[in-house]
């Protein structure tokens, strides 16, 4: 009795302190040592009431695209960094606390517990972007600024990145890649492998990572055809080989 009781003051204790995060939540809130965010709407606000140690306040990672991060009585936008599971938002050493922060989004907040299924428009087309992609791995993610909207940080061969979607009747697809590279970055061998969930059967399109110039700088690149039925997918891209210091970024994936 004494560990069914001590198990259930646990799983109480976690979430109290971790919001529980629904498939798809739109409102939320959560103390920490510093404040406590409020989550509504496509804004979470962030109520700084004690300097953090490390500088930064932080939020969960979401399937969102950024806006902006701005703060009441401070003119410029404040350092933003995305990690794999979280957000940083730096505050400055020189706030009146307690400041108030509001983090901006493109679209109603959204943060899964599960992967998002992405569902085709009413011509077909599935298009894949960076913000409901998963990221596996040691640096691979999610960058929500304005400037990137990209999965980055791909300086990891075995890193991944997933996302799922489903079919809503047999056809055939061709796969564009919204793809950017670093000057003298080009070169890696990348594979984007969808998977039947039904089945488990796989196709694979292989691709070169072209440089564009700059990672930010992406180009729509035909990378093959696939041919899908009806029914659930996922669809993984990997690196084969690294040519240099980083693969490329990804903006988005396109079923057309």
């Amino acid at each position: 009795m004494n560990a069914l009781l001590n198990l259930v003051v646990l799983v109480s204790s976690f979430f109290f302190a971790v919001p529980v995060w629904s498939q798809c939540v739109g409102e939320w809130s959560q103390q920490t040592a510093w404040g406590n965010l409020q989550a509504k709407g496509s804004t979470v606000t962030m109520t700084v009431n004690e300097l953090p140690n490390a500088g930064y306040v932080s939020l969960p990672r979401l399937n969102n695209r950024l806006e902006s991060v701005t703060a009441k009585g401070i003119a410029d936008e404040l350092r933003f960094i995305p990690e794999i599971d979280h957000w940083r938002v730096f505050v400055p050493k020189n706030a009146t606390l307690p400041l108030s922060i509001e983090v901006k989004l493109l679209e109603k907040i959204r943060r899964c517990d599960s992967p998002f299924v992405v569902k085709p428009s009413e011509n077909g087309k599935v298009t894949l972007p960076a913000h409901h992609a998963e990221t596996q791995g040691e640096k691979l993610r999610f960058e929500p600024q304005p400037h990137k909207n990209t999965i980055g940080y791909w300086t990891v061969a075995s890193d991944t990145a997933t996302w799922q979607f489903e079919i809503n009747d047999a056809r055939e697809f061709s796969v564009v890649v919204h793809q950017g590279c670093g000057k003298g970055q080009g070169g890696s061998e990348v594979e984007f492998v969808v998977t039947s969930l039904s089945d488990h059967s796989k196709q694979t399109l292989p691709m070169v990572v072209k440089d564009t110039g700059h990672f930010q700088n992406f180009v729509p690149r035909e990378i093959g055809s696939l041919k899908l039925d009806k029914g659930k997918y996922r669809l993984e891209v990997g690196c084969k080989k690294l040519a240099n210091k980083a693969v490329c970024d990804i903006r988005k994936i396109e079923l057309r």
